[in-house]
């Protein structure tokens, strides 16, 4: 809090001492003077008697100087212009020195009492000043933290205990140590006060009336800006619901018509045999797995979209993952070759194994998709430590990545914008991004040398 109180009204004490100032001032003046005032002359004396003026219009302003004059100018009269010890004056020089005297000090209690009053009034502003500048710096520095612990520390500053902001019909709001919050003529709220100190002064609630307009403008930013989010996460969760369904539209046509195709072809028969119901039966799991693995993917890339994916961290041992993501695709491209090399120190990392085992799958299901119709039809899997994290890439030596790939293939629905029939891998990876990111890793592409494509992405080490 401030030194002083701001506008705070002159102690006491001070108007007591200016009152004493003027009567036993003059009064011990005169008494000192007395027993040689043959041989002083009238200025000097007078000089004398203008001392209590000055130190009571200082201490207690234009009043307390008059009252000084009077007594100094009785004084002066009575003891030192002769004929001593009355109010007559013997000769007109007398007469107009008593005069000067009685004007010069009235017109010297007015100026000091003046001079000291807008002084103080001059300190009033400035400590305002300062006050509002140390509101506001604290409103602006502590801004980081949030609104609250900003009122806060401004609270403690002027006193309080705490101060908020209230919306409008709070009961609080009617408070004495209520202030509105206004931006323009449309009300906010209210910034709300709360502690056990005297009522503001007039200066105090200038200060605080000002500072309540920038808690304002900052109350109004913040609504803005969660309008902003809001308006944004609508949007994305709108464009998500429209490629959701396109997508959904798309990549359900080709499995449904298959069923479709697979049991009417067997409903139009008049006989069946084993093995042509089994080749059906065959295809129609075939297709119930893609429907599986789509639907699955559109709630995963929801799920990401949305923000509600999170990750278990648990330790996660690669070989128990690794194999059976590496089984699954081999058994689906039987013409493909997988090699898998980790190291021994990159065997454990930190994250959810159900997570590394989808984004293992898909990666070395895009390498396989890349290379089923390639000359070489290798794919390399490999771990390896460094740096505390542990590496993971899947290598391949098909067509490799078309230029700007690398940096849009993670975006969902990379692939199905360009136009291609197939949505698993537009989906895929950047299911594979939402997984990593949401375990704390990284996920890139880049060009394999000697042409292909490697993915890779990092985990922290156990």
């Amino acid at each position: 809090m401030s030194a002083r109180v701001l506008g705070a009204r002159r102690p006491s004490w001070h108007l007591w001492a200016a009152y004493l100032v003027a009567t036993a001032g003059g009064v011990a003046i005169a008494a000192v003077m007395e027993p040689f005032r043959v041989q002083l002359s009238h200025t000097l004396t007078a000089f004398a008697f203008l001392v209590p003026v000055v130190v009571a219009s200082w201490l207690g302003g234009v009043v307390p100087g008059i009252v000084a004059a009077v007594v100094g100018s009785a004084l002066y009269n009575v003891g030192f212009l002769p004929p001593y010890d009355t109010f007559d004056l013997e000769r007109t020089e007398y007469v107009v020195a008593f005069f000067a005297f009685i004007a010069l000090s009235l017109l010297i209690s007015w100026l000091v009492g003046v001079a000291h009053e807008r002084a103080t009034a001059a300190e009033d502003r400035e400590a305002e000043v300062r006050l509002l500048f140390d509101l506001s710096h604290v409103l602006v520095s502590e801004r980081a933290e949030g609104l609250s612990p900003a009122l806060g520390r401004a609270a403690e500053r002027l006193g309080f205990v705490l101060a908020s902001v209230r919306d409008e019909g709070d009961p609080a709001a009617s408070s004495s140590t209520a202030f509105p919050l206004r931006v323009g003529p449309a009300r906010v709220g209210s910034l709300i006060f709360v502690g056990d100190r005297a009522p503001l002064t007039a200066a105090e609630t200038r200060v605080v009336r000002t500072f309540a307009d920038e808690v304002a403008l900052v109350v109004q930013a913040e609504r803005l800006e969660q309008e902003l989010r809001e308006a944004e996460l609508y949007k994305r969760t709108e464009d998500m619901r429209q490629s959701l369904l396109a997508a959904a539209s798309h990549e359900l046509k080709s499995p449904i018509a298959a069923i479709t195709a697979s049991v009417t072809d067997v409903l139009d028969r008049e006989a069946f045999d084993r093995e042509s119901v089994r080749v059906v039966l065959e295809d129609v799991r075939a297709s119930t797995g893609r429907l599986e693995q789509l639907i699955t993917n559109l709630l995963d890339m929801s799920r990401i979209e949305s923000g509600t994916l999170v990750a278990h961290d648990e330790l996660v041992d690669l070989d128990d993952v690794v194999g059976p993501a590496v089984d699954g695709v081999a058994e689906r491209w039987p013409g493909v070759e997988i090699e898998v090399g980790v190291a021994e120190d990159a065997v454990r990392v930190r994250g959810d194994a159900l997570f590394v085992e989808r984004v293992v799958t898909n990666l070395v299901e895009n390498a396989a998709r890349a290379v089923r119709s390639a000359a070489d039809r290798r794919i390399e899997l490999g771990a390896e430590r460094a740096d505390g994290v542990v590496l993971v890439q899947v290598v391949d030596h098909g067509p490799g990545l078309a230029f700007g790939d690398q940096r849009l293939l993670f975006t969902p629905f990379y692939r199905l914008q360009e136009g291609s029939p197939r949505l698993s891998a537009g989906l895929g990876l950047a299911i594979c991004k939402g997984f990593v990111e949401a375990m704390g890793g990284e996920i890139w592409a880049t060009d394999t040398p000697g042409g292909g494509t490697t993915m890779g992405f990092r985990l922290p080490a156990a």
